[in-house]
């Protein structure tokens, strides 16, 4: 069975990547050999979608690189002639920079945290 494997997304849902604007992420599609994989929202341009499997078509596993062109979502499908084999979401957003602070306390009977 064919089935789309990226990089784990710490609890979110399978099926599903996050690929950051201007960033890239690595997919695998496993036992993919013949099957042709299409980007749904090809036309809106929102990943760019790219085989660096050496051998194509005919390995059983398939890499493929997505960068992330604007912030959207789209499907990535991988068919046979006939129906799906297997299917990932792609959701690109702006990378976002969040600055935290840690406070250093420190009690007169040695307490620290």
């Amino acid at each position: 069975m064919a089935k789309f494997v990226g990089k784990p997304n710490e609890g979110f849902e399978t099926g599903w990547q996050l690929v950051p604007k201007d960033g890239n992420r690595e997919l695998v599609l496993q036992s993919g050999g013949g099957l042709n994989v299409i980007d749904v929202g090809a036309h809106k341009k929102i990943i760019d979608l790219k085989e660096t499997t050496q051998g194509g078509l005919k390995m059983q596993n398939r890499k493929f690189i997505i960068k992330g062109l604007k912030a959207g979502e789209t499907v990535i499908w991988a068919k046979d002639s006939k129906r799906n084999k297997a299917q990932i979401v792609v959701e690109v957003k702006p990378q976002r920079v969040v600055k935290i602070a840690f406070n250093y306390v420190e009690d007169k009977a040695g307490n620290k945290k």
